[in-house]
């Protein structure tokens, strides 16, 4: 037969609110410092199952409100982000770059690294050094920023100080 609540008190909501909130057992009791049969016997009341119903209808009533404004303000914040890519929302080149990047990461389309590893054994020449130098740097191309663009001019500076684009070479800028 279960623990029939006349009257609930403070102490006794106390465990039902923190029942509803996912505590264990064991933490409401220590919580409370109620003994372990006393807490089941407030949550196992026909009062108590009542009680820990309307607050869960209340926490589901109050998540359905904090999604439904999380999905308003994701709305506005692409289309924030759309206008700040398409640049009629003044922002630096380095944010523009950061806003994009973070788009694209976040549609699965995540930053291309290339690892090459080489086991290398031997010396090279001064030549062939500058050789191998040359041959990266035909390959990449870091392009700098303006200096309006620049992080330190920035007032929200970002990780990166220049992008790299693949195909291109120093005497393509200009």
């Amino acid at each position: 037969m279960a623990y029939a609540l006349k009257k609930l008190h403070t102490r006794h909501r106390d465990i039902l609110r923190l029942h509803v909130l996912g505590w264990s057992l064991t933490d409401i009791v220590n919580e409370t410092g109620m003994t372990h049969p006393t807490v089941m016997a407030v949550i196992e009341s026909d009062m108590g199952k009542m009680v820990i119903e309307d607050l869960q209808r209340q926490a589901n009533r109050e998540t359905e409100s904090v999604v439904a404004q999380i999905a308003q303000n994701a709305n506005v914040a692409e289309q924030y982000l759309g206008r700040i890519i398409d640049g009629t929302e003044h922002a630096n080149t380095s944010l523009r770059a950061r806003v994009c990047m973070d788009q694209l990461d976040r549609a699965g389309h995540g930053k291309i690294t290339k690892n090459v590893n080489l086991d290398f054994h031997g010396t090279l020449s001064a030549e062939e050094i500058q050789n191998i130098k040359a041959q990266a740097r035909e390959m990449t191309t870091v392009v700098q920023l303006d200096e309006e663009d620049s992080p330190a001019a920035s007032p929200d500076p970002g990780p990166q100080d220049a992008i790299v684009e693949e195909g291109s070479s120093d005497d393509e800028q200009g």
